[in-house]
C-alpha cells in the first residue's frame, strides 16, 4: 500500500507547474502569442527559450529578445 501512495504522490507532484512552466508561460504572456516557433524562420523557438531559462535569463528579458527578433 505504501508503494501505491508514493506513486500517487509522485503523479500529483508532476501535475504542479514547474519553474520552467511558469517562466515560459510568463514569456508567452509578455510576447502575446505562442512561442512554438522555428529559430531560423521565426527568430524564436522553445529550444532557445530553454537555453535562456537555463542561463538564468528573466522572463522579461527573454520576451524582449523575442520581440527584438520579430522587429
Amino acid at each position: 500500500m505504501n508503494e501505491f501512495m508514493d506513486f500517487a504522490k509522485s503523479e500529483t507532484a508532476a501535475l504542479k507547474p514547474t519553474l520552467w512552466d511558469k517562466w515560459f508561460a510568463d514569456v508567452e504572456k509578455r510576447v502575446g502569442h505562442s512561442l512554438d516557433g522555428d529559430q531560423k524562420k521565426d527568430g524564436y523557438s522553445i529550444d532557445f527559450l530553454g537555453d535562456w531559462f537555463d542561463e538564468g535569463l528573466s522572463s522579461e528579458s527573454a520576451a524582449a529578445r523575442v520581440k527584438q527578433a520579430l522587429a
